[in-house]
């Protein structure tokens, strides 16, 4: 059970409740599944001490018949969104035939005032994977001027035989001198 929101994992912050690392000069933060999530915090409540595969299988996969490679991938996640190593690290070291134990420093974060917010935020629909809403504004456009090209063509056909509107004679041929027969040319 998390005692706060907020965890600080050496330079990163984890949100519990969203599941998300966030690390100090990146843009956004990364999601981290369920059960690496639980992972972590089990590392976190032991920290500096070494917590056995068998623990975390018994305590985090409890009720399941997992592989023994659910562990290894919860880690992998975490070493990932933590941008560790475990050839070097400096967040989560593996002590073979043993377990693992959390290197980095934790502290619990108290909820800031900046978080708490009296009135929720509007809902922004998500855009659908794959969709770019510009291509939309494009097609619009450009359905819009072909709907006002087919309404000038269309005026252009009840004009009167042999006259110009629209700068188009009704014969079809374009017209060399769209203000012909005009007192003034209005260009």
């Amino acid at each position: 059970m998390p005692l706060a929101p907020r965890l600080r994992v050496g330079d990163c912050v984890v949100d519990v409740a969203r599941r998300e690392v966030s690390r100090p000069g990146t843009v956004g933060a990364t999601r981290i599944t369920v059960k690496a999530l639980q992972v972590l915090l089990m590392l976190a409540e032991d920290a500096g001490r070494v917590v056995s595969r068998e623990h975390l299988l018994d305590t985090v996969w409890a009720g399941t018949l997992p592989t023994l490679d659910v562990v290894t991938q919860a880690i992998a996640t975490l070493r990932r969104a933590f941008a560790d190593h475990a050839h070097a690290p400096t967040c989560i070291e593996t002590i073979p035939k043993s377990g693992y134990v959390l290197l980095a420093g934790v502290e619990w974060l108290p909820e800031t005032p900046a978080l708490v917010s009296s009135t929720p935020a509007p809902r922004v629909p998500a855009s659908m994977p794959g969709r770019h809403p510009g291509r939309w504004r494009w097609l619009a456009a450009l359905l819009g001027f072909a709907t006002l090209g087919v309404a000038d063509s269309a005026s252009a056909g009840s004009a009167a035989p042999g006259t110009v509107a629209a700068g188009v004679a009704t014969d079809g041929r374009s017209d060399p001198a769209p203000c012909a027969g005009v007192d003034r040319c209005c260009a």
